[in-house]
């Protein structure tokens, strides 16, 4: 049992390590050619970035990672995984934090990091070493999942 947790705790390391180290190239032409289409949108429609659309966004100084905390889409585990990653303690089993430890009883680690009325520090600050990534999932085993927490398994809350 002590080797498969070690096991799981290396492949979690081995995970963040990965979304903090690998880099998609694109080309700086089509860089470009996005950002100038997503510029001239916004001016076209008068669209200023605000405090609610970046509530979601979570930004981890010491990983360099920037994400969309979107709920039902492995977010509890994603949230396990960057809280077992920084508080890197040996005695604490990360892997056996449930739901309810990682939403509630760490809410207040977790606040911290998301972006509000200080948001725009990332844009002056032109950080281009940050890796940005936003996980999907597909829209029904969203909406099942949903169903099964609420009705089904409800029982943490």
């Amino acid at each position: 049992m002590l080797r498969r947790r070690r096991l799981i705790y290396l492949l979690c390391l081995i995970f963040i390590n990965f979304l903090v180290f690998s880099h998609v190239d694109l080309s700086l032409l089509k860089k470009n050619e996005q950002k100038s289409k997503s510029i001239d949108y916004c001016l076209k429609k008068n669209v200023t970035p605000s405090e609610k659309f970046y509530s979601n966004i979570v930004y981890i100084p010491k990983l360099k990672i920037i994400y969309c905390d979107i709920p039902k889409v492995a977010s509890t585990n994603l949230r396990r995984l960057i809280y077992g990653y920084l508080t890197l303690n040996p005695s604490n089993s990360f892997l056996n934090l449930n739901r309810k430890n990682i939403w509630f009883d760490n809410k207040n680690y977790f606040n911290k990091y998301y972006l509000n009325k200080n948001f725009q520090f990332l844009f002056k600050n032109k950080t281009k070493n940050l890796f940005k990534f936003l996980l999907v999932r597909h829209p029904f085993r969203r909406i099942y999942s949903v169903y099964y927490d609420k009705f089904v398994n409800n029982d943490i809350y």
